[in-house]
């Protein structure tokens, strides 16, 4: 690979979490995340909160996959990163549909807790290729495990 269409990758690499969450996002309406079922649990952030935390996890993921795509490391394992990479976002994308468009709560924790053991997988594997990237992943995976219990306490709820 040319130095210049590694640059292209990393660049697209690092933007692309963002993309994903926008997208799902639209395809979710605004107004879709918090009214979707009736009962909350008690701890329940408010809604404002959601879409900081994720603008900045995603921009995290992005970073930590920049810093993958252009590590020294082999390029069978940067593949094997990337693979459970994209895997993982592609799992994020899909779970936001699931559990408010779709309404599939009991789909949507199988969904979220498959995406939470991709993350932990994601971190061990940026953690052996740059330890810092591994680092920037530890708050999204924090945040999905935070995400799974509202996910099964609202499936419990309604």
């Amino acid at each position: 690979m040319s130095k210049k269409e590694k640059i292209i990758i990393s660049l697209i690499g690092l933007v692309l979490p963002t993309v994903v969450g926008v997208i799902a996002g639209k395809i979710v309406g605004a107004n879709g995340f918090m009214n979707t079922y009736e009962n909350q649990p008690l701890i329940m952030p408010p809604a404002f909160i959601f879409p900081i935390v994720w603008s900045i996890l995603y921009a995290l993921m992005g970073l930590a996959f920049f810093m993958v795509l252009n590590s020294e490391e082999d390029c069978q394992n940067i593949k094997i990163a990337s693979f459970v990479f994209l895997l993982q976002l592609a799992l994020n994308f899909i779970w936001p549909i699931i559990f408010f468009k779709l309404q599939l709560c009991g789909v949507a924790f199988l969904t979220i807790a498959l995406l939470w053991m991709l993350i932990f997988i994601n971190v061990l594997i940026f953690s052996r290729i740059n330890k810092c990237a591994g680092i920037l992943l530890i708050p999204y995976l924090l945040w999905v495990a935070f995400a799974l219990y509202l996910n099964l306490s609202i499936c419990i709820l309604n």
